[in-house]
């Protein structure tokens, strides 16, 4: 009796392992991907950043610092927040190679703060003031995505006028070029993502509303095509992501900083 109890005892203490929990991470390793890789390819689209450089960022943010962090949990991807940040450095800096300079600042800056536990000083910031900081972020890009999710194209500046804010006289005309596919696909995955902030019943809820509004928003797309000529959205509103033939045009796509930046004082500006 005691050799089977501590057998037992050993056994039930054993640490696991990267395999012990397989199958449920590859199906949410699975859920997370088909979640993750639009929102890369839309904010990368919405920053003005060419779109290969969103699926690098996921990658990185989702694996490389999944595996360097050492957290038990961890939480990182593109941040919807950083759009109109990106943008007005696009708009100054004048060149995606330069931006990269900025944005390698700011990885050796995090690193910095990193190996300085600098991270506790968060605790001394209110959370309130932190929600709502990123809350008057969230509804600039909820007011500037507002062309886009009725199908407006023309000339309104959308989120490339970020830092002006909210300002009504922005959306003057919106009315004037409507899609209406494009307004049922946004207001049935909009009322997805608000049903699911509701008490849902059964296991409804384990079911990630993001995945659901990239499924269903994928489908009603397709459906249109086939069968709705009005409604079908045509190629000026959909995210095109060029598909290498070849070894050296995939190498084509990776940019590198333009070096020349880090004289620019204005990349200094943004990479701190």
């Amino acid at each position: 009796m005691k050799q089977n109890r501590s057998s037992s005892t050993s056994s039930s203490t054993s640490p696991s392992t990267v395999f012990s929990f397989l199958k449920k991470d590859l199906i949410a390793g699975l859920i997370v991907f088909l979640i993750a890789l639009p929102l890369c390819l839309g904010i990368a689209q919405a920053s003005n950043v060419p779109l290969f450089a969103g699926i690098v960022s996921g990658i990185i943010g989702g694996i490389v610092i999944g595996l360097m962090s050492g957290s038990t949990f961890s939480v990182s991807g593109p941040a919807a927040g950083l759009v109109a940040i990106i943008i007005g450095a696009m708009e100054e800096l004048g060149a995606f190679e330069i931006l990269l300079c900025a944005t390698l600042l700011a990885g050796v800056f995090q690193l910095l703060l990193g190996f300085a536990k600098a991270g506790t000083f968060a605790n001394f910031f209110p959370s309130s003031v932190i929600e709502g900081m990123l809350a008057g972020i969230g509804l600039t890009i909820i007011f500037k995505q507002l062309p886009d999710a009725v199908g407006f194209h023309g000339e309104l500046l959308g989120l490339q006028d970020a830092e002006r804010g909210i300002n009504l006289s922005s959306l003057a005309g919106i009315t004037d070029n409507l899609h209406f596919g494009a307004v049922i696909i946004s207001v049935v995955c909009l009322g997805i993502l608000i049903l699911w902030q509701t008490k849902l019943p059964g296991k409804a809820k384990l079911i990630p509303a993001g995945l659901l509004v990239v499924l269903i928003g994928t489908g009603l797309h397709l459906l249109f095509q086939t069968s709705a000529d009005k409604l079908a959205l045509q190629q000026e509103y959909l995210v095109h992501l060029s598909i290498p033939t070849s070894f050296k045009d995939f190498a084509q796509q990776f940019a590198t900083p333009d070096f020349s930046g880090f004289l620019n004082p204005q990349v200094w500006r943004y990479g701190q």
